[in-house]
């Protein structure tokens, strides 16, 4: 979610335990604070950071 709006889901390719990878999203975001609310689907994912480009 984006400000409180559905914004997709992210896609996490599975690798196992202790395997790392990365994932991306396109998101629309307004001039100044936003908010990114991310929830779990059906598996497990840890989230270690999130680069704001």
């Amino acid at each position: 979610m984006v400000n409180g709006e559905a914004a997709g889901a992210v896609h996490y390719p599975h690798t196992g335990w202790d395997r790392w990878d990365t994932s991306a999203a396109s998101l629309t975001l307004r001039k100044g604070w936003n908010t990114v609310r991310l929830s779990r689907g059906e598996r497990h994912a840890e989230l270690d950071s999130i680069e704001v480009a």
